[in-house]
């Protein structure tokens, strides 16, 4: 790795990236070790211009990432006191609200929000995909789709 105050033009890669399901490979390798992929999530960090690298101590290299580097892999809904909520899981193993006013489709039609405090963007899986639309409703005078929610409908952004 190499010092945090190098330019980011000399920042190493070391062939680490992201695909777009959010797995992890170094060199190629897929990285299946969820420790170690958590470890490297806690020291992930974006720049303004939208660049990933891991940042340790002094040290830091760039992470080639597809799309983004956080994926939602679950959509859980529950009910606690009265309230419906819905929850993600998501790829560092972390769990946390979904943030109704940051999901939005692609011109794709593939989901997206914010997590980590707003902080990076996430992609839904497949499988979230779905857990999510199960939920979706259709509003025939406005001829959108909706999440029924605890302040009343929530309308998707295209």
């Amino acid at each position: 790795m190499t010092s945090v105050k190098e330019s980011k033009e000399s920042i190493p890669s070391y062939g680490i990236r992201i695909d777009a399901e959010g797995k992890w490979y170094y060199l190629g390798a897929e990285m299946f070790r969820e420790e170690i992929v958590r470890y490297l999530y806690q020291h992930l960090v974006q720049n303004q211009e939208g660049q990933y690298s891991i940042e340790l101590e002094n040290d830091r290299c760039l992470v080639d990432v597809e799309d983004c580097a956080f994926v939602i892999k679950t959509v859980y809904r529950q009910e606690q006191e009265g309230k419906t909520l819905y929850r993600v899981l998501i790829s560092d193993g972390s769990c946390e609200l979904l943030n109704w006013e940051t999901l939005h489709f692609s011109a794709s039609n593939i989901p997206y929000c914010l997590v980590k405090n707003g902080a990076f963007k996430a992609r839904f899986t497949r499988a979230a995909y779905y857990q999510l639309v199960e939920t979706l409703d259709f509003d025939e005078a406005t001829n959108r789709y909706f999440i029924e929610v605890d302040a009343g409908k929530l309308y998707l952004q295209a």
